[in-house]
């Protein structure tokens, strides 16, 4: 008995698949699907700014080795020479 209800319930599930019918498309959703790839080509960011992003944090990094190679020729008056120090006494007394 059971047997026959399975059946009956694959042959009417079976008879709605039959039923379906083909669906066409909105004849303006190929140009809305191109558009919207239109729009992610263009939010890239181009290789040149990528490049040109390299090569300025190259020259700091580069900078900073040379700085801190460099740091045991550096003097105080060499220091003073690029940030001097402010005096902050108002008055003598």
């Amino acid at each position: 008995m059971k047997n026959n209800s399975s059946n009956s319930n694959m042959e009417d599930i079976l008879n709605q698949l039959q039923a379906i019918k083909k669906v066409e498309p909105n004849p303006s959703l190929f140009s809305k699907i191109e558009a919207r790839i239109d729009r992610t080509k263009t939010s890239t960011i181009s290789m040149i700014w990528v490049r040109a992003a390299a090569a300025v944090l190259l020259c700091l990094v580069t900078t900073e080795f040379y700085f801190i190679l460099d740091k045991s020729k550096t003097t105080k008056e060499d220091i003073e020479l690029i940030a001097p120090t402010t005096n902050n006494i108002i008055s003598y007394e």
